[in-house]
């Protein structure tokens, strides 16, 4: 699987002009590598995801849930509490 260095060079010109944008856009792509360079969990069961419930706490952002009687998938897209998700389908 690919990587990604955790960090990028946006110059010292964006950090002196806008230090801002700079510490936002460094966020953002320390975000993003961090998601590449993790694999996704996957979980295979045979019901569809909770909306809200004790095992969403321990999925993050891009995991799947697949339901293998129905052939459907979803990918974990928000998170409102430690348990309360969103599931988007995707299949």
């Amino acid at each position: 699987m690919p990587t990604i260095a955790p960090n990028f060079n946006f110059g010292t010109e964006i950090k002196n002009l806008n230090a801002t944008l700079y510490n936002q856009l460094r966020d953002s792509f320390n975000t993003t590598a961090t998601i590449v360079n993790t694999k996704p969990s996957r979980n295979i069961t045979t019901v569809n995801p909770p909306a809200d419930a004790a095992i969403n706490a321990s999925f993050e952002f891009g995991d799947f849930w697949i339901n293998k009687s129905t052939n459907a998938a979803w990918i974990l897209t928000s998170r409102t509490t430690n348990t309360a998700v969103t599931w988007t389908l995707i299949t």
